[in-house]
């Protein structure tokens, strides 16, 4: 997330770091993304369009336009299926606004993909350790692949995941 003067990166990149880990964990535990997260990660997209100016501006917002129409592909198949929720559909949008569209894609896929290698992981260590026991996705601890097929995929925390990641590479 690049935006321009070193001082003013830091203020964004705080408060969207922050926001993303309150939206990784609100989603993960109880499957709902706070207005408020998404809006505050809106407002960190405008402050960071602030900082251009002229034909800068214009290249940047005409990116943004092609990740939200890239945005919208992804999420209206996704919600026809009942695969994405509001939440997870309305964090897709604003998320491409904060990324050039290749940093966008990567979040969106290493998050998707991170969450699945975690649970993957989670049920080899879980089958060696102890196969009479099931976790619990709702106590806040890593869900089997089983409970993710039941419960669906907490998009909101891949996407968030993925961002966070995006913000540290």
């Amino acid at each position: 997330m690049d935006t321009g003067h070193p001082v003013m990166a830091i203020i964004p990149v705080a408060v969207a770091s922050a926001t993303l880990t309150l939206v990784a964990w609100q989603d993960w535990r109880y499957r709902r993304i706070p207005n408020l997260a998404v809006f505050a990660l809106l407002l960190c997209a405008l402050l960071r369009w602030s900082q251009f100016s002229g034909v800068e501006l214009e290249r940047v917002l005409e990116v943004h336009g092609i990740n939200v129409l890239l945005a919208l592909l992804i999420a209206i198949p996704g919600t026809l299926k009942s695969i994405f929720g509001a939440g997870d559909t309305k964090l897709l949008i604003v998320l491409a606004l904060l990324w050039p569209t290749d940093q966008f894609l990567q979040a969106f896929s290493i998050g998707i993909l991170a969450l699945l290698a975690g649970c993957i992981v989670h049920d080899t260590l879980k089958i060696r350790r102890q196969p009479a026991l099931t976790g619990n996705a709702a106590s806040g601890a890593m869900p089997t692949m089983a409970e993710l097929r039941l419960r669906g995929l907490p998009l909101g925390t891949a996407l968030a995941l993925g961002a966070l990641l995006s913000i540290i590479i």
